[in-house]
C-alpha cells in the first residue's frame, strides 16, 4: 500500500456468549459488567474493577484515541458530555438540556461535534431520530447511548447486588 503506514482493526468488547463461555458470566453479569475482558478477573473487587474501566478504558480512549488524534478546544467538557451519556443513556435528551447540564457547553453544533467524536471512539453515541431529510435527522434531539453497560456501572456508586436490589 502506497503511502499507508498501519491498518485499523477495529476490536470491540466481548458478546454475552464469549463472556459466558470464558468467565462463565450469567446474563446480569454481562449487563453490569459489560463485554471487557481485562476487567473480567478485577469484578470480585468492584472499586479496583471501576477503576481499570475509568482509567485503563474511559481515560485512555479519550485522551489518547480523541485528544491526541482531533483537535478538541474543550477536553474537560469532552469528558463531561460522556458522563452526561452515560447518566441518560437510553433516553432523548435535546442539545438545549445538554447545554443546561453542562458548565461552558458552548454551542450545539459542539456538542454533537463532540458526541460524533465519543462514537468514532466506541463509547457513546446519539441515535438521531430517523428522517427522510438529512437535516431534520440533524437536528432532532439525539438518544444517547453507551456502547457497553461497564462504562455507566463504573461511573456509579453501585454494585452488582445493590443494583439487583434496585432493579427487583
Amino acid at each position: 500500500m502506497k503511502g499507508s503506514r498501519f491498518e485499523t482493526i477495529p476490536i470491540s468488547h466481548w458478546s454475552f456468549a464469549e463472556m459466558q463461555e470464558a468467565f462463565g458470566w450469567d446474563v446480569d453479569t454481562y449487563i453490569f459488567y459489560g463485554g471487557y475482558p481485562g476487567a473480567a478477573p478485577l469484578i470480585e473487587n468492584p472499586g479496583r474493577w471501576a477503576n481499570y474501566i475509568k482509567d485503563a478504558l474511559i481515560e485512555t480512549t479519550i485522551s489518547r484515541d480523541i485528544l491526541l488524534m482531533t483537535r478538541v478546544d474543550k477536553s474537560a467538557l469532552l469528558l463531561r458530555l460522556f458522563q452526561l451519556a452515560c447518566e441518560y443513556s437510553g433516553q432523548v435528551l435535546s442539545y438545549q438540556k445538554m447545554r443546561g447540564q453542562l458548565q461552558d457547553a458552548g454551542n450545539t453544533t459542539t456538542l454533537a461535534h463532540y458526541l460524533d467524536l465519543l462514537q468514532s471512539a466506541g463509547l457513546v453515541t446519539g441515535l438521531q431520530k430517523y428522517a427522510g431529510r438529512k437535516l431534520r435527522q440533524r437536528a432532532s434531539s439525539p438518544k444517547l447511548l453507551v456502547l457497553n453497560t461497564a462504562l455507566m456501572s463504573a461511573l456509579q456508586p453501585l454494585s452488582l447486588p445493590e443494583a439487583r436490589q434496585r432493579s427487583a
